[in-house]
């Protein structure tokens, strides 16, 4: 339902599913992407919030057997995984990551991908919270260098 875009169906389901199984990692996945889709930035992060603290390997999106169609679609759940491994501190280099990922969405899909003004967005956004980390840590770097 959610790549024929019909994205208010697949927030139903997915939620159904969630409540059903919130055990279930793919659930909240699914209903993170779902809720970004649809622009719902604060209910997405808590979705993917949920999903990486009973998936931190992200295995259930990335294991052996999972596959997305088109293909590039896996990159749009890897980066909504890679932005709450950042949130979660557990990997510095997540937004990073995440970055990679938003991009490859991007080129992998086209330009005219579905949903690439959201990975766009995103892409914006962590490049300005990448450069401003960067920015901030400048002072830091030059005192520790004029301590020497």
């Amino acid at each position: 339902e959610m790549y024929l875009g019909d994205v208010r169906a697949s927030l139903e389901r997915y939620g159904e599913c969630g409540a059903a199984l919130p055990q279930r990692s793919t659930a909240w996945w699914g209903l993170a992407v779902a809720h970004d889709r649809a622009g719902h930035d604060a209910d997405a992060a808590r979705a993917a919030d949920r999903a990486v603290s009973m998936d931190p390997d992200l295995e259930d999106i990335e294991g052996e057997g999972v596959f997305y169609v088109p293909a590039y679609e896996r990159h749009y759940y890897l980066a909504i995984a890679r932005e709450a491994q950042a949130r979660a501190g557990q990997q510095e280099s997540s937004s990073l990551l995440a970055l990679a990922e938003w991009s490859a969405y991007l080129r992998e899909g086209g330009p005219n991908a579905p949903w690439s003004d959201r990975a766009r967005a995103h892409v914006a956004a962590l490049e300005r919270a990448l450069s401003e980390r960067a920015r901030r840590a400048q002072p830091a770097r030059r005192a520790a260098g004029a301590r020497r």
